[in-house]
């Protein structure tokens, strides 16, 4: 997970790929705790940015695959953050 700063409110699901070919490689991108942030900047404008915990999970392109993930949301959320649980360990335990 990273907390990333956005311009424009992220959408809590989206898809990243560079080839729409069945089985190439996609990034899953989810994202929960968007918190809206306003700010004054030097000439006295209001600037509203978003920070939001994002989880990304690779996994294999096909052709419904936005839709799979958003109706199956909680299940591909709860396996990214699984899957950071394991990462962290294992880094941690690395370095003991």
């Amino acid at each position: 997970m990273t907390r990333e700063l956005f311009n424009e409110r992220p959408d809590e699901t989206w898809v990243e790929v560079l080839n729409e070919k069945q089985g190439a490689p996609a990034r899953v991108h989810l994202v929960e705790n968007i918190e809206e942030k306003r700010e004054t900047d030097e000439e006295g404008n209001e600037v509203v940015s978003y920070e939001a915990d994002v989880y990304v999970v690779e996994t294999g392109y096909r052709e419904d695959l936005l839709d799979s993930v958003k109706a199956s949301r909680d299940v591909w959320l709860s396996a990214a953050k699984e899957q950071e649980t394991a990462e962290t360990a294992k880094a941690l335990k690395t370095k003991l």
